[in-house]
């Protein structure tokens, strides 16, 4: 029996399918996931070089795998040693030493614009010219692509990037349909309505799980600052008049204070929820830890969560495999000249780009693009796709039939990330920006004395400050 036919089989569960054609990309039965077959860099032989990546969280050893991979077969003698630690702080303390302990480098979408102001980057025009006909910019995703741009140059690859989605029960414990909603017609008000009466009708614990826990102590952690812009944006509000060249602060609105009253309402109704210890809960109380653990117990029925979380709801061991699916957020609600209309909510755009230190000698540069170059391919973006349901950036695989027999939801992801925001590009973004509004925000969800009216005015200064300190 062919691939095609074994998966076509109705009489395997879908996720069985899914993890057997898992199992047969990653050994290069199906597709052109084998990495023994891929094309090998087209350099001469010369002296051996060894570059060192710092990546982002690698818990299934994908990237240190495709460093092994294209160290065994690249003509170059390039060896490629993925370390997976990256943080902001870490990275700061070596660029500011110029340090050369790391060639390659793995970097947040929030982190572009400082890296590119302060020259610790190497401009990649010359590697990936505009007009290169082999490797074609417009093959990816736009978005994601024009965040690794400024000034006119291009100083970053967008290996993988990330969207806000929701994810919705179809299904309820006893598999009986849910009949939810139209997901091109749903508002944030439907939504909470559509919670609450499936927390009364069918029992679900949990409404809406989001992320609203924030301390000190989770410098890294952006769950509520994305949930945030996304819920803000949602009622037709803005931090600023430009997320990408920010001049103004808006925040200060009512369309804000109607954003974060929703918040705080929500944080005490439809996302209070009950965890498997039979503690009960609240959306401030939660870490996205805790969301995807109620969500896989199938205590809920909607989830504002990335991509990346399909992988852990198809896992047949959940309670919620095969009983969801997946939607862009729900619609945006504009108010003008005493008429409302709906427009598109724009998700929280997310990922990791792969950038060049500027420090490292020349012949290690020249070897980290070589591999930059590799990890494009579309071999390799198959294979994010497939082992981490990562959202890629080569655009035509969404159109690949294993990949989408893999995980149906993906094809519904391109249109949501070119719709997506940028959280604000500023160099001091995180200090001056991510923790202030965190903070902020979730003295709204947590503190009954303050009043979101009181929250937007702190809010508005504190980001005038941000924006008088762009260096």
């Amino acid at each position: 029996m062919s691939v095609e036919n074994m998966l076509a089989q109705k009489a395997i569960p879908l996720s069985s399918r899914r993890a057997l054609l898992k199992r047969l990309l990653r050994v290069g039965m199906v597709g052109s996931a084998s990495f023994s077959t891929l094309t090998s860099c087209n350099s001469l032989k010369q002296s051996p070089i060894t570059i060192n990546w710092i990546t982002n969280v690698d818990h299934w050893n994908t990237f240190k795998n495709l460093a092994t991979s294209f160290s065994k077969i690249n003509q170059a003698a390039i060896t490629v040693n993925a370390i997976p630690r990256t943080d902001y702080d870490t990275l700061v303390g070596l660029f500011e030493k110029q340090d050369t302990t790391y060639d390659l480098v793995s970097l947040d979408v929030t982190w572009m614009r400082e890296f590119i102001t302060k020259n610790w980057l190497v401009s990649l025009d010359d590697y990936w010219p505009e007009n290169d006909a082999q490797l074609k910019r417009s093959d990816y995703l736009q978005t994601p692509l024009k965040i690794c741009c400024w000034n006119e140059q291009l100083w970053a690859a967008p290996l993988h990037t990330d969207v806000g989605i929701l994810y919705y029960r179809t299904r309820d414990r006893q598999n009986n349909p849910i009949p939810l909603y139209n997901a091109n017609e749903l508002t944030w008000e439907d939504l909470a309505r559509m919670a609450q009466q499936a927390q009364e009708s069918h029992g679900f614990s949990g409404g809406f799980l989001w992320e609203g826990y924030w301390s000190t102590s989770q410098r890294a952690k952006e769950g509520l600052m994305c949930l945030f812009l996304e819920i803000l944006d949602g009622f037709d509000g803005q931090l600023f008049d430009s997320a990408d060249n920010p001049q103004k602060v808006l925040i200060n609105s009512t369309q804000a204070i109607n954003a974060l009253e929703h918040m705080r309402k929500w944080n005490t109704t439809i996302s209070e929820y009950i965890t498997d210890k039979r503690q009960k809960k609240k959306a401030s109380d939660n870490n996205d830890s805790d969301c995807a653990k109620v969500w896989k117990n199938g205590e809920a029925v909607f989830m504002r969560n990335w991509p990346s979380f399909i992988t852990d709801s198809d896992n047949a061991k959940n309670a919620v495999a095969e009983k969801y699916d997946i939607a862009p957020l729900p619609q945006r609600v504009l108010t003008s000249a005493g008429q409302q209309n709906t427009g598109t909510t724009r998700s929280c755009l997310g990922g990791w780009q792969l950038a060049i230190n500027t420090y490292s000698p020349k012949s290690h540069q020249d070897a980290a693009w070589q591999f930059i170059k590799w990890m494009l391919s579309a071999e390799v973006q198959q294979y994010l796709a497939s082992n981490e349901s990562f959202a890629v950036t080569l655009e035509s695989v969404y159109n690949d039939p294993y990949i989408n027999a893999l995980n149906p939801h993906y094809k519904l992801l391109p249109q949501i990330i070119k719709n997506a925001q940028y959280r604000p590009l500023l160099p001091n973004y995180l200090q001056r920006v991510a923790i202030p509004v965190q903070r902020i925000v979730s003295r709204v969800l947590t503190d009954d004395g303050y009043t979101p009216q009181q929250a937007v005015q702190d809010l508005q200064l504190q980001l005038e400050k941000a924006l008088q300190k762009k260096v």
